[in-house]
């Protein structure tokens, strides 16, 4: 499948080296890229109801057919789907035993490949809107600077969308299906948009939970941070207790598993252009001087040092540098190649920039979307090291690479 390229490229999951962080960002960027241009950006946000269990073996051996698994390999997928049974137990008593028409084995390896080809040609199906999926979590997103244009464009798809899933006997959930019209705060809304989808009329939100991201309308992420708030002053209530009775060592690890782990998922894409004195920051000091027995104005630099415990802005960086390097190297998926697309900075000078290799900055006309896109402030990042490092970074290895971001960030 890998090798012919034949799942969907803006599918991330059960892929390997795909992730959630990487399906956000391919959505993301795609939405400040048209809010700097000024555009609407107006993204679907669809809920299939038991999507895994509702597979049509008949349709999905038909498909397996069109990839190019046919003769024997096709019999063999069928004997592996059909004549299977299932049945309840509780307590030692066990109900009767039926057969499993539909749905792809549960806990099984195959499972999750045969339901990515299953939903592979869903984006076939659209014109205008370009979708984003995550397994079954699937997200519809078009643009426009005509709200009447994008209404029309929108709603063409989605009726595509449902003759799709008649056709392939999947169910949706209308009233979990939930919209978010992108656009930045100084953009006014003219028109009432009405998106309708097997005749029910969809409601707009204010934010939605996406791969356990809170994106609201103007990426401003403040919903975000009130849930992730909550996370981290728990997490700091439970360290303060811990920290009389075990060592710093194990408070070390337990920093990672129960503080670090919520503040750094997607840090990458809320977190460009964070300011020191953000909520989320605040939160981490206070953190650092509880696991060090500092009082509540103590200077925590010196507390990161000692802890070798980055601080957040220096992890986004280090997260930054790591996906340019790895983008370069085309060890990203085609799909983050494809969004990023970074570019080196090309003129007929010989200069030390250009043997440097400095990466040419994309055009930005705002601060909240354009200079704060992961695309501008990762290459500004990447130029920034490579300038002080004053060596060519991108044939070096991850390790090697990690230690010059480490010597980089002890000299500022």
């Amino acid at each position: 499948m890998d090798q012919n390229f034949i799942v969907f490229q803006n599918q991330s999951g059960f892929r390997s080296k795909h992730s959630t962080e990487h399906a956000l960002t391919n959505l993301t960027e795609e939405i400040r890229k048209s809010i700097d241009k000024g555009k609407f950006s107006c993204g679907v946000f669809i809920d299939l109801r038991k999507a895994f269990d509702t597979v049509d073996h008949e349709i999905l051996l038909h498909k397996l057919n069109h990839y190019g698994i046919r003769g024997i390999s096709n019999s063999w997928f069928r004997s592996y789907l059909k004549n299977r049974e299932q049945f309840v137990s509780v307590e030692g008593c066990e109900s009767t035993k039926r057969y499993v028409s539909h749905g792809v084995p549960q806990g099984s390896v195959l499972g999750p490949l045969l339901f990515l080809l299953y939903i592979n040609d869903l984006p076939n199906a659209l014109k205008n809107c370009i979708a984003n999926l995550f397994a079954d979590d699937t997200c519809l997103l078009s643009n426009d600077s005509d709200l009447k244009l994008l209404e029309t464009k929108v709603n063409t798809d989605l009726s595509n969308l449902s003759s799709w899933l008649k056709a392939n006997k999947i169910s949706l959930n209308e009233d979990k299906t939930e919209i978010l019209l992108f656009r930045s705060r100084n953009k006014t809304i003219a028109y009432n948009m009405k998106l309708t989808l097997n005749g029910f009329d969809l409601k707009f939100s204010t934010h939605v939970r996406y791969l356990e991201l809170q994106l609201d309308e103007h990426l401003a992420w403040n919903f975000h941070f009130d849930a992730l708030v909550k996370k981290l002053c728990r997490a700091n209530g439970i360290l303060s207790k811990l920290r009389h009775f075990i060592p710093m060592s194990v408070l070390r690890s337990l920093y990672f598993a129960l503080f670090h782990s919520h503040m750094s998922y997607a840090a990458i894409i809320w977190g460009q252009g964070l300011n020191l004195n953000s909520r989320i920051c605040k939160l981490q000091r206070r953190c650092i001087r509880i696991i060090n027995f500092s009082d509540y104005n103590t200077d925590t630099q010196p507390l990161f040092a000692t802890t070798n415990i980055p601080c957040l802005p220096e992890f986004i960086f280090a997260c930054n540098i790591k996906l340019v390097h790895q983008t370069l190297n085309k060890s990203t998926p085609i799909s983050i190649q494809t969004t990023l697309g970074y570019k080196t900075l090309t003129h007929y000078h010989s200069t030390r920039n250009r043997e440097l290799k400095i990466l040419e900055r994309p055009k930005a006309k705002t601060l909240n979307y354009g200079l704060k896109s992961i695309k501008y402030q990762s290459l500004l990042n990447w130029n920034q090291l490579l300038l002080h490092t004053k060596i060519e970074l991108t044939s070096l290895s991850s390790f090697l690479i990690r230690r010059q971001i480490k010597e980089y960030l002890l000299t500022k």
